[in-house]
């Protein structure tokens, strides 16, 4: 079966939630170029890969599995906005009222920047520098918001942050359809992006962090009992703890929205299980 992830959110307010099994963005993230990667436009085979519904349930039971055990969960933080101050200079008329259209054009968010924005943190929350700060370049990046300043994309992702939480509210409350408060995210789309930010920040600060290790003295109790897996949809081939963790990196890498990426990129067992399974995909080294 063909797995794909989820859609971004809708240009209106009345566009209906996508489901709990959400297709995924047409424009996913190129997969790691390799010597042996299959020719662009050739699909690998299906090689009983898991739901995308369930690989990400189950990369949310993995990192609930570490929490439980560390029982010291730390929390997402956000960092208050810094503004630089503006300095009064000497300009012409019409230098002046280029600047006032280039800030005005800034400041404006189109309903297109809104939803890449949202497809971006859904899919892969906010990668971490070397340093550990949080990059707001590549989310600028990958988000195609060349208009905007690092500054406007850190206000909007505060913004965000904000509209679901009172979405969350009120829908709880059962007051959310009778709000007359244009929001442009669902219950469902504020719900999502807020739980994904939650799950990303907690696998690049807390589980990644470690060694591999130590990751499996972590997870590898969850797979004591037979049933676990036997219940689940896990393939006959997956090895568990050990592509588990492989399934948690490529996470980080190519974000939570479709199994083709990562199935698709040689830095991980998954692309050679596949050529393994159609030894037609692989290519010799033409370097």
């Amino acid at each position: 079966k063909e797995v794909k992830g989820e859609k971004a959110p809708a240009s209106g307010p009345e566009a209906p939630a996508p489901p709990a099994g959400e297709t995924a963005p047409s424009d996913t993230p190129s997969s790691t170029a390799t010597s042996t990667a299959p020719d662009a436009g050739q699909a690998l085979p299906v090689i009983m890969a898991p739901s995308f519904k369930f690989l990400t349930a189950h990369v949310k039971k993995l990192v609930t599995a570490y929490l439980t055990r560390r029982k010291q969960p730390k929390t997402l933080k956000i960092k208050s906005l810094v503004t630089g101050e503006t300095k009064e200079r000497r300009i012409t008329k019409r230098a002046r009222e280029v600047l006032e259209n280039q800030l005005k054009r800034e400041r404006e968010w189109g309903k297109k920047e809104f939803a890449s924005l949202y497809k971006t943190l859904s899919c892969y929350g906010i990668p971490l520098t070397d340093s550990g700060e949080y990059n707001w370049a590549w989310v600028k990046e990958h988000a195609n918001l060349k208009h905007k300043t690092i500054e406007l994309v850190k206000a909007r992702y505060r913004q965000m942050v904000r509209y679901c939480r009172k979405i969350i509210i009120l829908h709880r409350e059962g007051t959310l359809a009778e709000s007359k408060e244009n929001f442009d995210l669902t219950f469902i789309q504020a719900k999502r992006v807020l739980d994904r930010i939650s799950l990303f920040a907690k696998l690049r600060r807390d589980l990644l962090s470690l060694s591999d290790e130590i990751i499996t003295e972590i997870i590898s109790p969850i797979f004591l009992d037979g049933e676990v897996i036997a219940r689940s949809e896990l393939p006959g081939w997956w090895i568990p703890v050990e592509h588990d963790i492989e399934l948690l990196k490529g996470v980080v890498t190519h974000g939570i929205q479709d199994w083709e990426p990562l199935l698709s990129d040689p830095a991980y067992p998954f692309y050679h299980i596949a050529i393994k399974a159609d030894p037609s995909l692989a290519r010799p080294n033409t370097a």
